[in-house]
């Protein structure tokens, strides 16, 4: 292969060209992109990732602040959205949606009280830290590739002295499964090292460590009274109640006839909770945040860094048009933004014109050509 000028490079790109070599010609060669509609999901996770970005402020070991309460700067956004006539619900699960602000708001003041003592032992050195590093052939030497990408955050854990990436995910429902192959992680894990140490950001001894995904299921607390282990419970029922008083010394002559707002009062009375009373939910909601510490080895980067090599490798040729770019249909092909001027592609019809009226250029690289300024 001759020489190649070196382009931008991301992992969502390298992701949809194993999937469907038309879909990225569309969508990084052409950069064209739908402009009808846009994602309540993605939008509200955005929004999330930069109440975030306000909240985890940089920091030092001796200088330790956070920004803004997340829930504030959710408010502030979602406002600004809706003056621009932008309001929006979010789907919570099959059947409910629930307008934004709520959820936002709610989700962050619970995210806050969730993690307030344990993110004491994290401190915050680069939030939203974009890195750009070039990608040789190592048969040529040539470089293949600019690959750029955005990590939510640089941090050093307190407790172990090490570095590590702090990556936010919002979901309707939390899965960790994937995440031992997960290509962003694989990606991150094998490039953002390397990248901090060509630029000096890190000395080689303090090589990074780990990653710490940080999920928020898209959900209000459940408001059901706690047992001590967690657990929710139902609301007592007036037997539940009236033992509870009756195992304290009350005669059941001495409760006849009470209401079951009496009864609690009564409860209430002797120093004990009567919501305590009441039986373990058959129905315990999922958590709504969790955190994964993830691990990889430098075998685990090797074959990372192989990996882009040989796809970038094949994106340059079906670039230059050394080889073609076509269709892998299959099932997921409801999902893909391109679906409706696909299928017209593959009749035969007037797609070209549908593309030009539906789609817009686009820069799929703009978020992440910044770098972070050493001197700040």
């Amino acid at each position: 292969m001759g020489s190649v000028t070196p382009v931008m490079v991301r992992t969502s790109e390298r992701t949809m060209f194993c999937k469907c070599r038309q879909a990225h010609w569309w969508s990084y060669i052409e950069q064209r992109q739908p402009i009808e509609g846009w994602s309540p999901a993605l939008v509200f996770g955005d929004m999330v990732h930069r109440c975030m970005a306000a909240y985890y402020i940089p920091e030092t070991r001796k200088r330790r602040k956070r920004g803004p309460h997340p829930a504030s700067t959710f408010g502030k956004l979602y406002d600004k959205m809706n003056a621009n006539g932008k309001a929006f619900r979010v789907r919570v699960d099959d059947e409910f949606w629930i307008n934004a602000r709520e959820l936002g708001v709610g989700m962050m003041e619970n995210y806050v009280d969730q993690w307030r003592e344990e993110d004491k032992r994290y401190v915050i050195l680069y939030p939203e830290m974009p890195f750009q590093i070039a990608i040789k052939d190592p048969l040529t030497g040539e470089i293949l590739c600019i690959y750029v990408g955005t990590a939510d955050a640089l941090i050093l854990d307190t407790l172990t002295g090490r570095l590590g990436l702090f990556e936010h995910k919002t979901a309707a429902a939390i899965s960790t499964e994937h995440l031992f192959l997960d290509e962003q992680a694989s990606s991150y894990w094998c490039l953002i090292p390397r990248w901090l140490l060509e630029n000096e950001i890190i000395k080689p001894e303090q090589n990074m460590d780990f990653m710490l995904y940080n999920f928020m299921r898209k959900a209000l607390k459940d408001d059901r009274p706690q047992n001590a282990l967690g657990q929710y419970l139902n609301l007592p029922t007036v037997d539940q109640l009236k033992a509870h008083l009756m195992n304290t010394g009350l005669t059941r002559d001495a409760i006849t006839g009470l209401k079951k707002d009496q009864l609690e009062a009564l409860v209430r009375k002797r120093k004990f909770d009567p919501a305590q009373l009441g039986e373990v939910s058959k129905v315990q909601p999922p958590a709504l945040f969790h955190r994964e510490l993830l691990y990889r080895g430098v075998h685990e980067q090797e074959n990372t860094y192989r990996r882009i090599i040989e796809q970038v490798r094949e994106m340059n040729l079906v670039r230059t048009g050394a080889m073609p770019h076509y269709k892998a249909p299959s099932k997921e092909c409801r999902f893909c933004e391109w679906k409706d001027i696909c299928e017209l592609h593959e009749t035969g019809s007037d797609w070209k014109e549908l593309k030009r009226i539906t789609t817009k250029k686009w820069s799929p690289y703009e978020q992440h050509i910044w770098s972070i300024d050493l001197n700040e």
